[in-house]
């Protein structure tokens, strides 16, 4: 939906389409009706998702070019970010390897769809959805890094089926030895999974070790237990608390206004006290937004402690509020 929707789906979905009908005129292949009408959905899914950005109550995203620390960007954030999203930080040697192995496969069969494309090969149905599926997180990284966006794991999920589909085209095309490689590749990929990540995480009652458990565990022990962060964060943390920190979400760090999507009115004032001791959880990104928020309260807040990539403020004070219908 929204911006984030037009980032991951719609835009590389809008893109392929286009050079599909190129492609179909520089080489004078015949089209039919049925063209036309994907032709249109394409568009028509593309405006609504962006129309739907235009209401009142839509949560916007301000973003800004970035063009002089995009590469910078890309290479300390986003590839990261991509490396969270397929879970390669999770696995084990074998297991590093396996998707490495993957992520290479994923490429080669890319570039020879992409070659037979420009050549002016028959390009089939599968591979025009593959080449969508792969674009989006290409497209997304691209978008991400040379602009203000914020960067998260989630937004390269496409990357999942993507190699899924890498490993189905392979097979078609492939003879007896291959396909018996395959089937022991996925089989080890697959018991890898189960015993390196599923099996610890249903025996361990703990939650994960991770700098979001910590900021919440300190927030406990200093006897804090209402914070706002954005949504990318916020609605984890509550979780990895197990419900006894209430980490809200915020549309943006520079008003720390009601983010309107899973979230309650009761969690902002004025449905809560205004007069309450209170965190705010910023990371390094959203730190130039925060100091317009700090323009007139920074006598109120203080910085407290950093973990990892999260800067904890407090106050006594509860500066949240529910947006546009608040401040009128």
């Amino acid at each position: 939906q929204g911006m984030r929707g037009i980032l991951v789906l719609y835009a590389p979905l809008l893109g392929i389409e286009i050079i599909r009908r190129l492609r179909n005129v520089l080489h004078r292949c015949k089209t039919n009706r049925a063209d036309t009408l994907i032709s249109i959905w394409v568009i028509v899914l593309l405006c609504a998702s962006y129309l739907g950005t235009c209401f009142p109550f839509s949560v916007g995203q301000d973003i800004s070019k970035n063009l002089r620390k995009g590469f910078n960007k890309l290479f300390t954030v986003v590839i990261p970010d991509i490396g969270k999203g397929i879970g390669y930080s999770e696995y084990n040697f074998i297991g590093k390897g396996c998707v490495l192995l993957l992520l290479v496969l994923t490429v080669i069969v890319l570039i020879i769809v992409l070659y037979r494309l420009v050549i002016g090969k028959e390009i089939t149905s599968f591979e025009w959805c593959y080449l969508v599926i792969c674009s989006s997180p290409i497209i997304t990284a691209l978008i991400i890094s040379f602009t203000t966006a914020e960067s998260a794991d989630r937004y390269f999920f496409m990357l999942m089926p993507a190699m899924a589909l890498t490993i189905v085209m392979v097979w078609q095309k492939s003879q007896r030895g291959v396909k018996l490689l395959l089937a022991g590749y996925v089989i080890l990929l697959s018991i890898v999974n189960i015993c390196q990540i599923y099996v610890p995480v249903l025996q361990s009652d703990d939650p994960p070790d991770t700098e979001a458990y910590e900021v919440v565990s300190f927030l406990e022990e200093n006897g804090c237990f209402s914070a706002y962060s954005t949504f990318e964060h916020a609605n984890m943390m509550t979780v990895l608390s197990d419900g006894k920190v209430r980490v809200a979400p915020v549309a943006s760090v520079s008003n720390m206004d009601i983010c309107k999507w899973l979230s309650s009115e009761e969690w902002y004032p004025p449905n809560v006290p205004l007069r309450q001791r209170t965190a705010y959880i910023i990371t390094e990104e959203e730190q130039e937004s925060f100091k317009d928020f700090l323009v007139d309260k920074s006598e109120y807040i203080e910085e407290v402690i950093q973990i990892g990539i999260y800067k904890i403020y407090m106050s006594d004070f509860n500066f949240a509020n529910l947006g546009i219908e608040y401040k009128e």
